[in-house]
């Protein structure tokens, strides 16, 4: 092939731009950098040798070498957390910014693992992060919704009362029906305001754990949630014979139960004392895949399937002074700010965990142990701009 022809082929493949600079250089080496914004950059190199391909025709005692390079796009950085000293608009804007580049940049897979409620009185869609004031702002949308007599299970908060809420992924009429939204209800309006609370999700794990073990009601409630399951998984003899094994566990489910009566043990039973926070650690690394984590310490991009439905608003527990006020502006609730308020306090005596209180778990683990759990948060770094934590 002659350089008229070549001159044409290059005119063809890379367009009129590439063709004019490769005209007006003569030199015995050309490169041509073409950028295609879909796939990367191409490095074209041509120089003279005396390689004759096999598909190549020349009349020419010079014969070209032709080398294609293709360097893969690199993936999109994405957009860093602003200052919480900026104004919370900007600061939530380029969050939401950041969470649709990440989404764009990885396939994030669906889990299906959320739940979401519509408000029709408030004309707003929460989606609850366990671990993340999702008790303040479920009886505060109880109370604005609902009459001040209505129970469940003699419970005016009773999380029962909001499931007629409920926006069922199984009865979406998307997805990809709406204009702006890929995940669509009938009984959601296109305008009605979608948010949630998040949180760092090693704040949001020792803080559960640390709630666990010093509420009874809650080692009632979650021991066969995944407290028999640790347990088990870290302590259990496999020269115990059968029956002891299952007089253990009885031990063990009495310990655990709030209506047991008189529960007794063997001295000998290891299963009676609560599980260790490096062994709920290593349950969670060894035996949950990612679709059966515990809703408290699930990531929370797999929790609320942040690239399917399109939130409008993600506003961190971290910095909620800053950030409430143009939260309930948003959502046209500023009206309501003294009431939100005066339902903050968790009544199970939850509060944000310190830095220093994670750190002082974390010292408990190895740092391999230390390098998983971080891993198995990663998404959530990325999505949201927290930094995995280390000590």
């Amino acid at each position: 092939m002659n350089c008229k022809g070549f001159s044409a082929l290059i005119l063809f493949f890379f367009g009129p731009g590439v063709f004019l600079l490769f005209q007006g250089i003569s030199q015995e080496e050309l490169t041509v950098m073409h950028s295609i914004p879909s796939r990367g950059k191409i490095e074209f190199s041509l120089k003279e040798d005396s390689t004759v391909y096999a598909n190549s025709e020349t009349t020419s005692s010079k014969k070209l070498q032709t080398t294609l390079k293709l360097t893969p796009k690199p993936a999109p950085k994405p957009i860093p957390e602003p200052t919480s000293k900026l104004a919370p608009e900007i600061v939530i804007s380029a969050r939401m910014e950041r969470i649709k580049a990440v989404c764009n940049a990885r396939k994030q897979p669906n889990f299906h693992a959320y739940a979401m409620f519509y408000f029709p009185k408030l004309k707003v869609t929460w989606l609850p992060v366990f671990k993340a004031s999702s008790t303040t702002w479920k009886n505060f949308l109880i109370d604005k919704t609902l009459p001040p007599d209505v129970t469940f299970n003699s419970n005016h908060y009773g999380y029962g009362l909001i499931i007629p809420f409920r926006l069922d992924w199984k009865k979406m009429i998307g997805p990809k029906t709406g204009p702006r939204r890929k995940r669509v209800w009938e009984v959601e309006p296109n305008d009605s305001i979608r948010f949630t609370v998040i949180r760092h999700p090693l704040s949001r794990l020792v803080s559960h754990y640390r709630k666990t073990m010093t509420s009874p009601e809650d080692q009632d409630a979650f021991r066969d949630r995944w407290i028999k399951a640790a347990i088990i998984h870290a302590r259990r003899n496999r020269a115990w014979s059968a029956e002891k094994q299952r007089d253990y566990e009885k031990e063990m489910d009495d310990m655990l139960r709030l209506d047991a009566e008189n529960p007794k043990g063997s001295p000998d039973n290891p299963y009676l004392a609560l599980p260790t926070f490096p062994e709920l650690v290593r349950f969670i690394l060894d035996v949950h895949e990612p679709k059966r984590l515990n809703k408290h310490w699930i990531p929370i991009a797999q929790r609320t399937d942040i690239c399917q439905n399109d939130l409008d608003i993600v506003m961190k527990l971290e910095n909620e002074q800053n950030e409430l006020p143009y939260l309930l502006e948003r959502l046209n609730l500023s009206r309501f700010t003294d009431d939100l308020m005066s339902v903050k306090r968790n009544p199970s005596g939850g509060k944000i965990v310190a830095e220093t209180e994670v750190e002082e778990h974390l010292k408990l683990l190895s740092k391999n142990e230390q390098k998983q759990l971080n891993k198995l948060y990663q998404i959530d770094y990325d999505m949201f701009g927290y930094e995995p934590v280390y000590v």
